[in-house]
């Protein structure tokens, strides 16, 4: 893609998907800590969110990103 062209290719398809906004990733991160905050499991969740957005705007596969985080990105991810 041409590097002045507003989208990246998000993986969750094939599709090419808008880079995550602030408003996405406080929504992603605000239910995140409303269903996991003081669970073991928190910490490891989180890093894995922000991995995967990572993963998610540079186009790259989140196939072994933890599929709880997965799942917060695939319904969290931006809308365009």
């Amino acid at each position: 893609m041409p590097v002045s062209d507003p989208t990246v290719c998000g993986y969750l398809g094939s599709e090419v998907e808008e880079m995550f906004e602030k408003t996405d990733i406080e929504a992603l991160f605000g239910e995140l800590d409303r269903e996991w905050r003081g669970k073991p499991d928190f910490e490891k969740i989180s890093r894995e969110a922000h991995l995967g957005i990572a993963y998610w705007d540079a186009g790259r596969p989140l196939a072994k990103i933890d599929p709880r985080a997965v799942a917060l990105i695939e319904k969290h991810k931006p809308k365009g």
